[in-house]
């Protein structure tokens, strides 16, 4: 253990070890000398990866101690942040080269139970002369399926040999999607065996994810076997990539004459047969669905048709006859898709009818047990009415209480009356007519520049607010599901505007750009019936170039206020005050019109009347004879000759001659005469009439 110095050959001295460690270096070739480097180094870095893995090191660490306060109190002790905790987080960007670049998004749909899925329809930027040039060609549109674990392949694909308009998952059968064509035709689709495809794939993933602690001998083992599952499964794979066509296309003779606009699917409780009257059943499943078009008829359709056809259910609809439609020497190979029950909506002046584009229905499982919503519906027409109707009928609905109805008492002069009342809403087409999650009775529609909250059950015939007028036109928007005095609405430069109503009702309270183009579509993910605790809210923006962003929403904009719900109640409360005050005051100001108006008529007639009385007595006094004058003949004698003398005063002071009558004499200067010519006197008189 002891030290012995000893001297170097340049005179300095260096201890035993030392120089036996310099030398087993010198003997080290460079490829040992790296491999003891990263020996040792590697636990170290280690270390430091796990940690960078486990915390976040961009993270201010001051910020982080305030966790567990308020909302407010960070808004307040950090300003730099406090901006980003309003804006909108991108989470997922999906495009499809060949099915969706550079096309807009006509609709965004989430998938009602699978988590990270949502669907979207394309639809080319086409300009009137260029839909007008393939209007007869057979072009197919398809419906894609996204999924967040896949950002460049679509999950799935469905096929349409028509331009799509809207389309609608199943809430209680999410494997039926059904979808409206440009024609008028309503298509049906079942995925139910590719989404069990995609989840025994997904199965398979979380199962290698959980195996993520196995060595590395272990984890290429099950890789290999997982391929191996893969290769085995390779041809239901390429199924499942293959665009998916409609199981059931409607009648064309039978359905719309204009493009379906619009598709709702009803609640288990809203099912009805084919004569429109709601069905008491305990089934928990929705089967049927309403579509709406231009030409103003809503069609409720039936996903049984086929066992309806047969005769299977008789309580929902006729037994179809198939030899009576046939014409002799044809067969029927398909059955055929008829609507179930069409309604008509007319004008309630009896001219023409409605041309419908949104279509909204009001029952909700909180309704009024004293009013029912089932058969409520509420649309907007393209000329901007806002019409409430009831599909039974309005002058039917009392008499559907009767279980002993038969076909035989609807007869022509017994036609049912649908509009219960219309109003003037916007000035061109709305854009969108929403429900609020929280009212039911509180309707939004959207416009071009703007947007107007509606209470249907205040009667009032007018908006109850209407927002102050866009810079931009408007186009699309949404109530927000977990705030109910927020409604967010879209702008064609791509920018989200947030309205929260209770704290600022006469502008944006926050501008979020989300799209550098036009935002064609806005969909929010609706938290479960049965969750309690939401720790998320994400929203899908559809844009012009095919691009569907999802975005997580910030806190703030998802949580709601304490008294959120008491306070917009308050705000419409007040509102529909207002109104009322208003339509008093118009109402009282209009009879105050009428009532001058027919004071002026009234004096007018009199004075017309004075005016004819006065002629009438000037006529007849002509015909009277002298005595019966006014003056007597002495009385206008004296006058006479006052007036001369005044005459003969008058003339004297401005030297005017008078004549024998005492009438002014004026004589004209005779002219130089011309040579040879005569002179010619002459005297001209000028009688003034008194």
């Amino acid at each position: 253990d002891s030290m012995y110095n000893i001297a170097s050959g340049d005179g300095h001295h260096l201890s035993f070890a030392s120089a036996k460690t310099l030398a087993a270096r010198r003997a080290m070739s460079a490829e040992e000398r790296l491999g003891t480097f990263l020996r040792r180094s590697t636990p170290l870095m280690e270390e430091a990866l796990q940690h960078n893995e486990s915390m976040d090191i961009f993270q201010d660490a001051f910020w982080s101690l305030l966790k567990g306060t308020d909302e407010e109190s960070l808004v307040a002790t950090n300003g730099g942040d406090a901006r980003a905790e309003n804006e909108l987080k991108q989470l997922r960007t999906f495009n499809d080269i060949r099915y969706s670049k550079n096309m807009s998004l006509i609709c965004v749909e989430w998938h009602p139970s699978l988590k990270g899925m949502v669907a979207v329809a394309p639809r080319a930027n086409l300009s009137f002369e260029q839909q007008i040039a393939i209007s007869r060609l057979a072009l197919s549109t398809y419906i894609l399926l996204w999924d967040f674990t896949d950002l460049i392949h679509p999950r799935l694909v469905l096929e349409c040999p028509q331009d799509i308009h809207c389309f609608a998952f199943n809430p209680s059968q999410p494997h039926y999607i059904v979808a409206g064509g440009s024609n008028g035709q309503v298509l049906l689709w079942n995925i139910e065996i590719q989404v069990a495809q995609i989840l025994r794939r997904q199965r398979r993933s979380a199962a290698a994810r959980a195996s993520g602690n196995l060595s590395k001998a272990s984890s290429s083992t099950l890789l290999h076997q997982e391929n191996e599952e893969d290769s085995s499964d390779e041809d239901e794979s390429e199924e499942t990539n293959l665009p998916i066509i409609p199981i059931a296309v409607s009648t064309l003779e039978q359905t719309h004459k204009r493009g379906v606009v619009e598709i709702y699917w009803l609640p288990p409780e809203c099912q009805i047969d084919y004569r429109g009257q709601i069905l008491e059943s305990t089934d928990k499943m929705s089967h049927q669905f309403v579509t709406i078009a231009g030409d103003g008829q809503l069609l409720f359709w039936d996903v049984r048709y086929k066992d309806i056809a047969e005769g299977k259910l008789p309580l929902v609809g006729r037994r179809l006859a198939f030899g009576a439609e046939l014409k002799p020497g044809k067969e029927i190979h398909t059955t055929p898709w008829n609507p179930l029950y069409r309604v008509q909506l007319k004008r309630l002046e009896g001219v023409g009818d409605f041309t419908l584009c949104k279509f909204l229905h009001t029952h909700t499982n909180n309704d009024d047990k004293n009013k029912d919503r089932r058969s409520e519906i509420v649309c907007s027409s393209e000329e901007g009415e806002i019409i409430v109707a009831d599909w039974r009928g309005t002058n039917m609905i009392s008499k559907s209480s009767d279980a002993a109805v038969n076909d035989e008492q609807h007869t022509e002069t017994d036609a049912p009356e649908y509009v219960c009342w219309t109003a003037p809403d916007h000035t061109r087409p709305p854009i969108a007519l929403e429900k609020s999650p929280f009212f039911d009775d509180l309707v939004m529609s959207i416009g071009d520049y703007n947007f107007q909250l509606w209470k249907l059950d205040a009667c009032l015939l007018q908006p109850v607010y209407s927002s102050p007028q866009s810079t931009s036109p408007l186009t699309a928007g949404c109530w927000s599901p977990t705030r109910p005095g927020v409604i967010f609405t879209a702008r064609a430069d791509g920018t989200l505007d947030v309205w929260d109503i209770p704290d600022s009702s006469r502008r944006p309270s926050h501008q979020l750009m989300v799209a550098p183009t036009r935002v064609t579509a806005l969909k929010f993910l609706k938290p479960q019936a049965n969750t309690t605790v939401i720790k998320q809210q994400l929203l899908a923006v559809g844009d012009k170039a095919g691009n569907l962003h999802v975005f997580d929403v910030p806190r703030s904009l998802w949580r709601p206020t304490q008294n959120e719900k008491s306070a917009i109640a308050s705000f419409l409360d007040g509102e529909i005050d207002r109104v009322k005050y208003v339509q008093q005051r118009t109402q009282a100001r209009r009879k105050e019109r009428e009532a001058r108006a027919a004071k002026d008529d009234a004096s007018t007639v009199g004075t017309d009347t004075k005016l004819a009385t006065a002629d009438r007595t000037r006529r007849s006094s002509a015909s009277v004879p002298q005595e019966s004058a006014e003056f007597s003949i002495d009385e206008l004698n004296a006058m006479n000759d006052e007036y001369k003398v005044l005459q003969a005063e008058f003339a004297e002071m401005m030297d005017i001659e008078l004549d024998e009558t005492k009438i002014p004499k004026i004589i004209t200067p005779p002219s130089a005469p011309s040579p040879g010519a005569k002179s010619i006197k002459s005297a001209a008189s000028i009688r003034v009439l008194s």
